[in-house]
């Protein structure tokens, strides 16, 4: 039961983490600093679930994420 509950909260976890990263990347000004606390909140705990490797990969998404969003708003800009 356990590795069953834990297999189900790490699907969870990946499908909603991949959603905030996709809104992450389209996100305005307005609402980027909410979804990017949204994303830190989701790399903290998955650090205590799945360990810093984990998390490390999580964390280097959403930067990866964040940059494409900054790219994307200099490029409209210009």
């Amino acid at each position: 039961m356990t590795l069953r509950t834990y297999s189900e909260l790490q699907q969870y976890l990946d499908t909603g983490t991949q959603a905030l990263l996709d809104s992450l990347r389209q996100a305005g000004d307005g609402e980027r600093r909410f979804l990017q606390s949204q994303v830190d909140a989701a790399v903290r705990f998955c650090a205590k679930i799945f360990g810093p490797d984990y998390a490390s990969v999580l964390a280097k998404a959403a930067d990866l994420a964040a940059h494409a969003a900054n790219e994307r708003k200099a490029a409209a800009d210009a």
